[in-house]
């Protein structure tokens, strides 16, 4: 027999064997899903045929703890890209390239080239113009 303080025997623990057991079955769920999700991007994969972008692209890349990756971005961007490439070396490491601090490092120049390409294209359409409008509100 299992003594506890002083000898006394402890109460069985029901409750806990069934939170445990509860627990283990969420987390053979989770895990089940989580190996479903992986064959299916799998399988994804070895049938995708990508096609080339016709357009421009622009990429953040974290340098923090990387030499400077512009021309390999650049090339192994090529294939699948008709248009400009655009990199910007955010300084900040990978890991951390979506902390409030580091989305506010480059998102304003995000904006500012959001806004380009939308003012390109009301002029390409002869929209008009923005004079009384805030960056990303609509002309005319």
């Amino acid at each position: 027999m299992n003594g506890g303080v002083d000898g006394a025997v402890p109460p069985e623990d029901t409750l806990g064997d069934q939170q445990v057991m509860a627990e283990a079955s969420r987390s053979q769920r989770l895990f089940d899903l989580l190996a479903e999700n992986a064959r299916e991007n799998v399988a994804r994969y070895r049938i995708h045929e990508p096609s080339v972008f016709t357009g421009d692209i622009t990429i953040f890349s974290a340098t923090r703890d990387e030499d400077d990756r512009t021309a390999f971005l650049v090339q192994s961007w090529r294939p699948h890209v008709s248009g400009e490439i655009l990199t910007y070396s955010v300084d900040r490491a990978h890991n951390d390239t979506l902390t409030n601090e580091s989305v506010g490092l480059y998102g304003q120049r995000l904006t500012h080239l959001l806004v380009l390409a939308e003012r390109r294209l009301e002029l390409a359409h002869g929209a008009a113009t923005r004079d009384d409008k805030l960056p990303g509100e609509r002309a005319g």
